[in-house]
């Protein structure tokens, strides 16, 4: 069987090995919609390790802003992604949510990939539909099976279309689109 390449990931003290569902479901959507949005740009909120933001700009020649919360993971992200070899195309921030100054300055963004918990991001979603260019797409991680029925009413109340979950066992990642 034939490999493609490979991700060089140290996780350090930040969230984001690849193993926990919501990161490996995040990672099942970039597959998916990375494609669409190739060469385009990206919004990782809490990047932790720059998993996804790694795997966005070396599969699909992104350029991506990774945000997170902890400053070490802001750094983490930023060791990985010369390890990786596209430190070129990733900038980083410590940011509390996504009203930042190099957010916006960035925005709009094609694809914006949310892996933090349901809780936390769920009074963001009219500011992300800001964020989001037209046709972008939205993937929102770490929700579990039980607020995922509330989660998709969110999301169709600031207007967002094409909700769909993925997942198994407890965990959800879901897509949607800006029409």
């Amino acid at each position: 069987m034939e490999q493609g390449p490979e991700l060089v990931i140290k996780a350090g003290t930040a969230f984001g090995s690849g193993a926990h569902p919501s990161t490996a479901f995040s990672l099942e959507w970039l597959g998916v919609l990375g494609p669409a949005h190739a060469g385009g740009r990206m919004l990782d909120v809490g990047c932790g390790s720059g998993i996804l933001a790694i795997a966005a700009a070396k599969f699909h020649g992104m350029q991506v802003l990774a945000c997170d919360l902890q400053a070490e993971a802001v750094a983490q992200t930023l060791r990985n992604a010369e390890r990786n070899g596209v430190a070129a195309r990733i900038a980083a921030v410590r940011a509390d949510g996504v009203r930042h100054a190099q957010i916006a300055a960035k925005a709009p963004y094609d694809l914006i990939m949310v892996n933090i918990l349901y809780d936390v991001y769920l009074p963001w979603l009219p500011h992300l539909q800001a964020l989001l260019a037209e046709g972008g797409h939205l993937v929102l991680s770490g929700v579990l099976a039980w607020q995922e029925p509330a989660l998709a009413e969110a999301c169709h109340a600031a207007a967002f279309t094409g909700y769909t979950a993925h997942g198994t066992g407890e965990w959800r990642a879901c897509a949607m689109t800006k029409a």
